[in-house]
C-alpha cells in the first residue's frame, strides 16, 4: 500500500468542503451548530464504510481509507473516525499535522481508529447516489428487517442456501457444492458492502459459468 501524502489528502478535503457547502450553510441555518456535526455523520462515515471506500473528493484524489490490515472500515470505525476529526481540529491543527511525520502518513483520528488512507486508482466511475442509499439501509439494517417481515432468503441463512443451489442446478443439472460455497461468500461480501451488486451479480455470473 502506498499512504497518501499530506497535499493530497489536503485536496480531497477542500473537494469535499465543496461538495458540503450547500447543505451545510442550509442545515447550520435549521440547526445551528449541530447542522454541521449531522452533516459530516450523514457524509463521512457512510461513504468511507461503502463499497467505495472514500468520499467523493478522495476519490477524485484517488484515495480511499482502509483498516490497517487493508480492509473495509466497518461504519462504526468509520463514524469514530469521523467524529475524532474534531479532536484533531480542536488540538489547534496538530491531529492533522503529525500526519507529516508518521510512518504511515496518520492522522490523531486515523491512529485512535487504526486507520489509513492510500492512494488507489478506480477503475469504474461509482454512482454515488445508490452507493450512499446502499449504505444506509445496511447500516440501519433496513433490508434485514424488511427480509424479516416477508420472510426471504436474505434473512434465512437455510433457505438463501436452497435459492443459491436452485441457481447453479438450473445451470447444469447438478448442484456444485463448492460453487454454492464460493457465491455464499460473494454474497456475505456484498452484505457487508465489500461488493457493489453489479460486482456481486458478475461474479456469481462467472462462477456459475465454471460450473
Amino acid at each position: 500500500m502506498i499512504y497518501a501524502g499530506f497535499w493530497r489528502r489536503f485536496v480531497a478535503m477542500i473537494l469535499d468542503f465543496g461538495v458540503l457547502i450547500i447543505p451545510l450553510c442550509l442545515l447550520n441555518v435549521v440547526l445551528p451548530y449541530v447542522g454541521g456535526v449531522l452533516v459530516a455523520l450523514l457524509y463521512y462515515p457512510i461513504f468511507e464504510s461503502s463499497s467505495i471506500q472514500a468520499t467523493p473528493g478522495k476519490y477524485w484524489m484517488r484515495l480511499k481509507v482502509l483498516n490497517e490490515n487493508g480492509q473495509t472500515l466497518s461504519f462504526p470505525r468509520a463514524l469514530a473516525r469521523g467524529l475524532l476529526k474534531y479532536v484533531s481540529s480542536a488540538l489547534l491543527m496538530v491531529g492533522y499535522l503529525i500526519q507529516l511525520f508518521t510512518e504511515k502518513r496518520q492522522t490523531l483520528h486515523d491512529i485512535l481508529t487504526d486507520a489509513v488512507v492510500v492512494e488507489h486508482h478506480f477503475v469504474t466511475a461509482p454512482d454515488w447516489v445508490q452507493t450512499w442509499i446502499r449504505q444506509i439501509k445496511f447500516v440501519l439494517r433496513i433490508d434485514d428487517m424488511a427480509s424479516a417481515s416477508t420472510g426471504s432468503a436474505s434473512s434465512n441463512p437455510d433457505l438463501k442456501s436452497e435459492v443459491l443451489q436452485q441457481e447453479v442446478s438450473e445451470s447444469k443439472g447438478s448442484t456444485s457444492d463448492e460453487a454454492v460455497k464460493s457465491i455464499e461468500k460473494l454474497y456475505e461480501l456484498y452484505k457487508a458492502g465489500a461488493l457493489t451488486e453489479d460486482e456481486f451479480q458478475t461474479k456469481k455470473s462467472e462462477l456459475l459459468k465454471q460450473v
